[in-house]
């Protein structure tokens, strides 16, 4: 069965409560659910010291638990239904990926660059992924090379390719005036996946119709929770 997988932590708003409801919502459509609320999952650095590392590290416990198709979702995130793509892609391709709108390039701070092996030009030619919700397919070897990776950058040097201003207005995630910003665990998950040419799928309208995010007033939508 799919694990829907997720962390809440308490701080600008109640995470906590948010990760309860989808813990809910994913037990009321048939899923199962590993969920962390106000603590980290095992062995993972804090927020603080590594920005959202506990992601991997509780992909990493869901799959030490078992289960060998999981679905991340950020704490704000939540199904509506039955999640029959999801399914579907898991089978087919071994993951499940959504486009963001961005690029690496415009998301990667300058000292990441080298930690990634790419350059600023390359970076602005990757496509950014809708990190706030993924799905692996660890029976699929292609999966297991991305989390391998994905887990490598949130674990190796301290984290280092984590680590990054979420604004450039400052210049300090770089003086190009193309960038703004860094993004943590999504400049590196997007890297990888353009790196072994995974598939990104459109995330309007497709995606909204299996997943929905309280934030969707950023796009004109209003959240059913």
């Amino acid at each position: 069965n799919i694990c829907i997988v997720s962390v809440g932590l308490d701080g600008r708003e109640k995470y906590s409560e948010f990760t309860a409801k989808l813990e809910q919502l994913a037990k009321e459509n048939g899923y199962d659910a590993m969920v962390w609320k106000n603590e980290f999952p095992p062995d993972s650095p804090t927020h603080k010291e590594v920005p959202y590392a506990f992601k991997p590290f509780a992909i990493r416990a869901a799959a030490l638990a078992g289960y060998t198709k999981i679905l991340w979702m950020d704490s704000k995130c939540y199904i509506l239904d039955k999640i029959v793509p999801v399914e579907k892609a898991l089978e087919e391709d071994g993951y499940w990926f959504l486009e963001d709108g961005m690029t690496v390039g415009e998301w990667c701070s300058d000292s990441v660059l080298p930690v990634l092996g790419i350059t600023r030009e390359e970076g602005l030619n990757m496509k950014v992924i809708a990190a706030k919700h993924f799905a692996l397919n660890f029976e699929h070897k292609i999966a297991r090379d991305f989390f391998d990776a994905y887990f490598g950058y949130a674990n190796n040097d301290g984290g280092k390719a984590y680590i990054g201003p979420w604004t450039n207005e400052n210049q300090e995630a770089s003086t190009d005036e193309r960038v703004q910003g860094h993004r943590h665990d999504q400049t590196c998950a997007s890297m990888i996946v353009n790196r072994l040419d995974m598939k990104i799928s459109d995330n309007r309208p497709s995606g909204n119709i299996i997943v929905d995010w309280r934030d969707g007033w950023k796009y004109g939508e209003k959240s059913k929770y």
